[in-house]
């Protein structure tokens, strides 16, 4: 007899057996995306913290992180719909809760690994690990002020932290959409507002803009304050609103 966990994970290893092929393409595809990321830095004197920040901002995450999660968020929940399935699990309740888990396992394990392949392939790029309070540090050329107050592991954290959070709330407020509109195209068109408002830079962050770590936004630290307050709230609204749509909604009907 399985427990509520160890049937989570047997139906998350079904999934990725199933899907294999898609997986290793997966695996394949962001040391090959980091790699042309950082390649087409033109600029000399980089620290690994440059690395990740080409990786991590706009727009170069919204065509990376963002599509590779979308996808096995995607994947992950096919089955969630199912009316055999939703039967056999008894709770629409834990059904809802699994694919939450099934999210944030996928967006922590794609940032964990896009972040393992930039530290490991920044390393031959860059000639520091920070040197952002170095006249000649692109992040000087790029901000013209200096930051000698921040530290390697702080900056570290703090973009882990911001790019997590960034992930799942996009993922959290395609989960609503969905519910609204019945419809998953609906969260797939979200995600492309959302990324295309962001990338765009409109004065006013949608959202998850607030957590970018752009250059730019490391010398405003304050909006780093109001990404943490604003989309921890987001994404809790998101959710309990999305889960009592799920378990109002007629997926019989819909499947006909």
């Amino acid at each position: 007899m399985y427990t509520k966990k160890g049937i989570l994970f047997r139906e998350l290893w079904q999934v990725l057996s199933r899907h294999r092929y898609i997986f290793l393409l997966s695996l394949l595809a962001v040391p090959v995306l980091d790699f042309l990321a950082l390649a087409g830095i033109r600029y000399s004197i980089l620290s690994l913290m440059d690395c990740l920040l080409t990786v991590f901002s706009p727009p170069f995450f919204y065509f990376t992180l963002l599509p590779l999660s979308a996808l096995w968020v995607t994947l992950l929940s096919m089955g969630s719909e199912n009316p055999m399935h939703l039967i056999r699990r008894k709770s629409r309740r834990t059904v809802y809760l699994e694919r939450i888990v099934h999210t944030c396992l996928v967006c922590l394990f794609f940032e964990v690994y896009s972040m393992g392949w930039t530290l490991f392939l920044g390393s031959f790029f860059s000639v520091s690990f920070i040197n952002w309070g170095d006249g000649m540090s692109f992040y000087y050329v790029t901000n013209f002020e200096l930051n000698r107050d921040m530290g390697f592991w702080q900056a570290l954290l703090t973009t882990g932290l911001c790019v997590f959070l960034g992930l799942l709330t996009i993922h959290a407020m395609a989960l609503l959409a969905e519910g609204l509109c019945r419809s998953r195209i609906a969260g797939f068109i979200l995600m492309i507002v959302s990324a295309g408002w962001n990338i765009a830079g409109f004065l006013v962050p949608l959202v998850t803009g607030w957590l970018s770590v752009g250059y730019r936004a490391w010398t405003m630290p304050w909006r780093f304050t109001v990404g943490y307050i604003l989309c921890p709230i987001v994404i809790l609204l998101c959710w309990t609103v999305g889960g009592v749509l799920f378990e109002k909604r007629d997926f019989i009907r819909a499947r006909d």
